[in-house]
């Protein structure tokens, strides 16, 4: 809701002269899938994982991105940007399998 009235304001009315059956897939993936579906089910992960595991996913979005651009679109990442994907993932594994002190009784 934000960015559509900048984008029409940036793009003019073009995007309306496109007929609806281009338009429609990119609505209900745009506003179900990413914006309704995504976060629900991202809450839920939350609830089941744990804040603490459930935040890594965060961390996971630029890795998949790249890889999935290396595997599909033939990208090549970058060395900072494979220095980068390492630190996040090192980071991650910290993360995840630290050892955390006995709770205070």
């Amino acid at each position: 809701m934000v960015f559509a009235p900048l984008y029409l304001h940036a793009k003019g009315l073009a995007l309306m002269a496109q007929p609806l059956q281009l338009l429609l897939p990119h609505i209900v993936y745009q506003g179900f899938f990413v914006s309704i579906l995504a976060l629900y089910l991202y809450s839920q992960a939350v609830l089941l994982l744990g804040p603490a595991v459930g935040s890594l996913f965060a961390a996971l979005v630029p890795g998949l991105a790249t890889v999935i651009a290396a595997l599909f679109l033939h990208e090549q990442p970058a060395l900072a940007t494979m220095a980068g994907l390492l630190l996040v993932t090192l980071g991650m594994g910290v993360a995840l399998f630290r050892t955390r002190p006995a709770p205070a009784r």
